[in-house]
């Protein structure tokens, strides 16, 4: 696959470019308007990877950069999200119907996912939770190994173990099990083992 990627910030092109060619793709890097223009009608090329703000300094959007681009090609937007990272990626193709087209828009969006900048048990996460899941979350980490009993999550609560609150626990356990489920993707979980609850790392990143 021959892919041009279009972008005037340099630090994010050259991560593209770098993700792209590391799965054995070809790619061509414009890092100003004048080498888009000279390079987007090559007939070689696959697709086009461009961030959104580049397509609107030119009034483009993706259909209308289609139509100028006489055979069947995938384009993908983006925006910015650090300098590395992107976000609401947005891929389209000028035919659903070519194998090879299907085929592209399968890898890049593989690709590109992994482009996104990744959520982390970080304190500006902890932070964004309500204030109940974000104290069982830090105490969780902090007692990763050992982990929790429902006595010890009262007494972090309340100050003190209180029973009548154990239903009160286990709604907090499932509403911080389904935010991480959300954010990471069922990489993150809480299990109850031996009367301890644990946060569990299930899987890596992709």
């Amino acid at each position: 696959m021959k892919v041009l990627v279009f972008d005037r910030k340099i630090e994010t092109l050259a991560f593209l470019c770098e993700k792209l060619e590391n799965h054995g793709i070809t790619t061509i890097a414009a890092e100003n308007g004048s080498k888009f223009i000279c390079n987007y009608l090559d007939p070689e090329l696959d697709a086009i990877i461009v961030a959104t703000k580049e397509l609107t300094h030119y009034s483009l959007n993706e259909a209308q950069l289609l139509k100028k681009i006489y055979k069947d090609i995938t384009i993908c937007t983006y925006f910015h999200e650090d300098y590395y990272n992107i976000k609401n990626i947005n891929i389209v193709s000028s035919s659903g119907i070519s194998e090879s087209i299907k085929g592209n828009e399968k890898i890049l969006k593989i690709i590109l996912s992994k482009c996104k900048k990744r959520p982390d048990l970080n304190k500006d996460y902890i932070y964004s939770l309500p204030k109940k899941s974000g104290i069982l979350l830090k105490h969780l980490l902090i007692n990763r190994q050992k982990g929790l009993s429902d006595e010890e999550i009262s007494t972090i609560f309340w100050g003190e173990k209180i029973p009548s609150k154990q239903n009160s626990i286990y709604n907090h356990v499932y509403n911080l099990k389904k935010s991480l489920k959300k954010s990471f993707s069922n990489r993150y979980t809480i299990l109850k083992a031996n009367k301890r609850y644990r946060l569990i790392k299930l899987k890596k990143e992709a």
